[in-house]
């Protein structure tokens, strides 16, 4: 597993605290988590450019001409956090399958946070768990 430490300047970090407020919310968390990785990318690469959720991936990176696809998942730890690490959705557990990284960003809320960079099979597996949506029955 490859681990990408990210130095986020006070500027962009304040930003991203107006956009992304620490909260518990996880679509606040993810948010905040691909924005990092922009800010990542960028770092390498100032004119790359991004297309968001992408039929199988979380983001698409074109960099000098190379496309790559990616799965983003954040955290708040300052690990791994498996057991809260969750695919949602066939097109990305195939995509993983075939190779696609996934990208957990973790310590998303402080100012030094990380990616981990995880490829399949090397650093993961995955479990089918069945999901079921709960609805409010009607009076």
């Amino acid at each position: 597993m490859e681990r990408l430490e990210i130095n986020i300047p006070e500027s962009e970090f304040q930003r991203l605290n107006t956009l992304f407020p620490p909260t518990v919310k996880s679509s606040t968390v993810g948010n905040r988590a691909v924005e990092l990785t922009k800010f990542h990318f960028r770092s390498i690469d100032p004119l790359c450019s991004f297309r968001e959720k992408v039929e199988d991936c979380d983001l698409e990176i074109t960099s000098n001409g190379q496309v790559q696809r990616i799965e983003i998942k954040g955290t708040a730890a300052a690990n791994v956090a498996w057991s809260k690490l969750k695919i949602n959705g066939t097109q990305s557990h195939t995509a993983l399958l075939a190779g696609m990284l996934l990208y957990r960003v973790i310590r998303v809320y402080e100012r030094n946070p990380a990616i981990l960079v995880l490829r399949y099979p090397e650093d993961f597996s995955m479990n089918p768990e069945p999901r079921w949506s709960v609805k409010q029955n009607e009076a």
